[in-house]
């Protein structure tokens, strides 16, 4: 009979003998003591996020937030059947906020909150496995971080799947760390299970995190590693069954990426400006923090990296794969994995000290391993910063269009916009007064799209004809559209007109043609 106290002594109230004893409670000081390095991150993250809020004008992704989500329910219901149901989920979480203020900072700052939780959660994650220094170094180089910046300033979903991919990550650790402890579990790996429904809702791409996921469930330590595989395989089938319907329609809804082309190898070894800008710092970053901590890291500091790169570098090559076939591969939708490699860069916090160092000598260690990496990170992403927070930080100058017609349309100008997809400028920023879209058939409302319907081609031909002056507005590398109506006005233009002015606005181009005929002449 093992004797009281024993390790193997039997719980007074029976359970498993072999359990550790539950922690001791932890005093309510100590408790706030611990959250200082969430709340350091936390406060740097609004700050710097914050920082330039209004700098960068609108991009057309953000108009069509602004003009989606701005309409009722219903309409955006209506919408989701056809296009873009992949952002239903945000739609219907920004519409009340569109209600109450209206404009597109207010959005933006819900993407400022998203990643500042991201950051914190980081913090959470690497503490869990690491200790304050590494969890503290996680969450502020993903703050240094210019592409943090760059999708915490913009209205879109990104920001919000970020933070479920990392709060789905930290549940993970704590369902797996209960199953390892056998403690009850269920209702851990449960929230796990609702995590994961929440992030394939908000994206059907940022699942690609679970990848991450399970690099970690079959590579973590032996011991209970069958019982967290087992629990890991239930939840995500629990998580599959409510997703699949979701999945399935979103994949009939492939025409919204099909301008995506097939990446090359450029794109792939681009991924690595998903958390710092220029390249070179995030893969010196990398490659340090591999080498490094592989070879004098702690063991939960090479938990911290192996989680880390599996998060960051799995889905972006898994995707650029399954883009060789299906065009899918762009950088917004890998956003969130970014906070995985500012996961493995902040595991050079859990180097191991030298074993003579002495108590200060540990502590200044760790403080350095903090504050340099990021430091040098932080100071390398300045200009990449500083260029985000510019009018044409997010790359479109979709105001510098609109304001050109504005300043130089006439009454009984037209305006061509190629691809027709493009007439969101028009959307967002009225024509003027007697100055018409002659491809425009019914209405967004109407057709339950985006943009509404394009007319036949006859009828655009026919709204043309006669016009004196025609406005074209194109993206910079493209004068054609996507579709017969598109290319009609297009021949139309090129044969009976002459251009007599051009605008280059970053990523557009706005033409200015005149007919060739005697009366037109000084128009």
């Amino acid at each position: 009979m093992p004797r009281a106290g024993s390790a193997y002594a039997v719980p007074p109230h029976g359970g498993d003998p072999l359990a550790e004893p539950a922690d001791p409670p932890v005093p309510f000081h100590r408790r706030l003591a611990r959250l200082v390095p969430e709340a350091v991150v936390g406060s740097a993250a609004v700050a710097v996020l914050g920082y330039g809020l209004d700098g960068a004008t609108p991009w057309r992704d953000e108009l069509v937030t602004l003009v989606v989500a701005d309409r009722p329910v219903g309409d955006i219901r209506a919408l989701a059947r056809t296009q873009d149901l992949v952002h239903l989920g945000y739609y219907l979480l920004v519409h009340p906020l569109l209600g109450t203020a209206h404009g597109i900072i207010a959005l933006r700052w819900l993407s400022v909150a998203a990643v500042a939780l991201t950051a914190v959660v980081l913090v959470r994650i690497g503490r869990r496995l690491a200790g304050p220094a590494v969890g503290l170094a996680a969450g502020a180089a993903f703050v240094a971080a210019p592409t943090a910046s760059r999708y915490a300033q913009e209205a879109r979903s990104f920001s919000l799947v970020a933070a479920l991919v990392a709060l789905s990550t930290l549940q993970l650790l704590r369902a797996s760390d209960a199953t390892v402890r056998r403690r009850p579990a269920t209702l851990q790996w449960a929230g796990y299970a609702a995590l994961v429904v929440l992030t394939g809702l908000g994206n059907v791409l940022g699942l690609l995190a679970v990848l991450g996921h399970a690099g970690y469930v079959l590579t973590m330590p032996a011991r209970r590693r069958g019982a967290v595989r087992r629990r890991w395989l239930r939840a995500g089938f629990a998580a599959a069954l409510p997703l699949a319907p979701f999945l399935l329609a979103s994949s009939r809804q492939t025409q919204q990426v099909a301008w995506l082309q097939r990446p090359g190898t450029e794109q792939l070894l681009g991924m690595a400006t998903l958390v710092w800008s220029p390249a070179w710092a995030a893969v010196a970053a990398v490659v340090v923090a591999v080498v490094a901590v592989g070879v004098r890291g702690t063991r939960g500091a090479r938990s911290t990296l192996a989680l880390g790169l599996g998060w960051g570098l799995l889905p972006p090559l898994v995707l650029w794969a399954v883009a060789q076939r299906q065009p899918l591969y762009h950088e917004h939708y890998l956003f969130p994995d970014a906070a995985g490699l500012a996961l493995a860069v902040g595991s050079l916090a859990g180097l191991r000290p030298p074993a003579t160092a002495g108590g200060r000598s540990r502590v200044a260690l760790a403080a350095a391993l903090v504050v340099v990496p990021v430091g040098v990170l932080a100071v390398a992403g300045l200009p990449v910063q500083r260029a985000h927070r510019a009018p044409t930080g997010h790359g479109e100058d979709v105001p510098g269009v609109a304001a050109v017609i504005d300043a130089r349309g006439r009454a009984g100008d037209a305006v061509v916009y190629l691809p027709y997809w493009l007439r969101l400028i028009a959307m967002a920023y009225p024509l003027p007064p007697g100055v018409d879209e002659v491809a425009l058939g019914k209405g967004p409302l109407e057709t339950a799209t985006i943009t509404g319907d394009v007319v036949a081609p006859d009828v655009a031909l026919q709204r043309l004809a006669g016009r004196c002056r025609v406005w074209v507005v194109t993206q910079t590398w493209s004068f054609s559209g996507y579709g017969p109506t598109d290319e009609a006005l297009v021949t139309l233009v090129r044969s009976r007109y002459e251009q007599v002015g051009k605008d280059a606005k970053q990523a557009f181009d706005v033409y200015l043609f005149r007919l060739r005929e005697p009366r037109c002449a000084t128009s």
